[in-house]
């Protein structure tokens, strides 16, 4: 009579082989925490830098003077950004442009060399904000602010695309770009000179 041997797994090598899973496990969701987090602040961050960009859009378009206003509630410790227009917007347009966006994602922020729970970015024909804006996923009182992620954006003080840093231009440089998006012939529509126009009758 032949005795047939069954092989079965001993409770050490279950042990043993639920560990390795459960590490495996682990390092995965650790990683996909770590990438969900840093979508989510990139996609904050995005979304500010769209709104800086609708405002200087709104200043070339509309002829006035617009805002954007970062602010930091000390209690919540929740950033909240909006677009303050000066000139009265149509109603659908309302509703869209001055609503504001709260951040879970970003922290903190500063603009200028100092820190400060509130910053307005002004967008005006004859003065522009001029500097960097960087968001901060960390508090401005976390100790390790410096290693977590940060988002800048470059202000050049002069209507241009925003988004990228810009290399440094010289002054007549700065007009001519100016001029992509605002072009001379919209600048003698907005602002005829009467003494000309007296002239011509």
């Amino acid at each position: 009579m032949r005795v047939v041997k069954k092989s079965f797994f001993t409770l050490l090598e279950l042990l043993v082989v639920l560990f390795i899973i459960s590490l495996g496990l682990i390092a995965t969701g650790v990683k996909v925490k770590d990438s969900y987090e840093e979508q989510r602040f990139l996609s904050e961050s995005q979304q500010v830098l769209s709104q800086i960009n609708m405002a200087q859009d709104l200043m070339l378009m509309m002829d006035t003077d617009v805002a954007v206003n970062l602010t930091l509630d000390p209690k919540t410790k929740q950033v909240t950004s909006a677009i303050d227009v000066e000139k009265p917007l149509p109603i659908e347009w309302e509703r869209l442009i001055q609503r504001p966006l709260k951040l879970t994602a970003i922290h903190s922020f500063q603009f200028g060399p100092s820190k400060s729970d509130s910053a307005q970015l002004i967008f005006s024909l004859g003065s522009m904000s001029q500097g960097t804006l960087t968001l901060y996923e960390a508090g401005q009182d976390d100790a390790r602010r410096e290693e977590k992620r940060q988002f800048t954006i470059e202000l050049t003080g002069s209507p241009r695309p925003l988004g990228i840093k810009p290399t440094p231009v010289k002054e007549q440089d700065k007009v001519a770009l100016s001029q992509l998006l605002y072009p001379q012939e919209v600048y003698e529509e907005l602002y005829k000179n009467p003494s000309k126009e007296e002239e011509i009758k």
